[in-house]
């Protein structure tokens, strides 16, 4: 330890006192305080830091992947509820159909009519990219002037297997379709073979002044069974929320 003290004031001396007049006591002292003096403490300094850097980072993450989370919580059928809803005034549901996804929603205006006509939707096998002919504001705004109509969703590219209309107003009935009730409303149906295909028909008046119409294209992938439960699942959800 003594020589460690002789070699520190002998640097000091060569290094730290060059060109500085000081006496022998003042550099005893100056080295003393050096030997004294605890080191500082960096990293406590950066431990405080690196937790603090790492929570900011995890509440960055967790709002982008929340966001994106709510954004891929938004189905097609929620938008398009939420739309017309606006459009008719009242409450408008479109439901979901499993393995056959929306690919287009549109709502009719005429001139001459007050408020909208009647909203189309199309259900379909597979989700292709969105129409060439719709991939900018300016095809939307002409077709939709040509159509008398507002584009809501879509048009994604896909062959239509499923088809849902709303209207308002109140059907008075089909003498060449068949009767049920179904969850508390009277379900009007008919199995169809046409040229085109075989199809599933059938709409109800829902309890808020609007008819619902679905048609649907039978296959190996989708039957009349699956056609009835399909209604037989919308009809509880329609009550439950109107």
């Amino acid at each position: 330890m003594e020589k460690f003290d002789n070699d520190l004031k002998t640097s000091l001396d060569e290094f730290a006192f060059k060109g500085i007049e000081l006496n022998e006591k003042e550099k005893y002292l100056f080295i003393n305080k050096i030997k004294n003096t605890s080191p500082q403490k960096t990293v406590k300094r950066f431990s405080v830091i690196l937790p603090s850097v790492a929570v900011i980072v995890a509440v960055v993450l967790a709002f982008i992947l929340s966001r994106n989370l709510i954004i891929n919580e938004i189905s097609a059928s929620d938008i398009i509820s939420r739309k017309a809803t606006e459009e008719f005034g009242q409450n408008v549901i479109i439901p979901e159909v499993s393995e056959y996804p929306i690919t287009f929603a549109a709502i009719t205006k005429l001139k001459g009519f007050k408020g909208p006509v009647d909203l189309t939707v199309y259900y379909s096998a597979k989700k292709g990219e969105i129409d060439s002919s719709y991939n900018s504001n300016e095809k939307i705004k002409r077709w939709e002037e040509a159509q008398h109509s507002k584009l809501l969703y879509g048009p994604f590219q896909g062959t239509n297997e499923i088809s849902l209309q709303y209207r308002r107003g109140k059907s008075s009935g089909n003498s060449e379709m068949k009767n049920k009730i179904t969850n508390g409303f009277e379900v009007q149906y008919q199995h169809m073979v046409k040229d085109s295909g075989e199809f599933y028909t059938a709409y109800f008046n829902d309890h808020n002044g609007g008819i619902y119409y679905f048609n649907m294209r039978l296959n190996d992938h989708f039957s009349i069974n699956q056609a009835e439960g399909f209604l037989d699942n919308f009809t509880r959800e329609l009550k439950q929320k109107e």
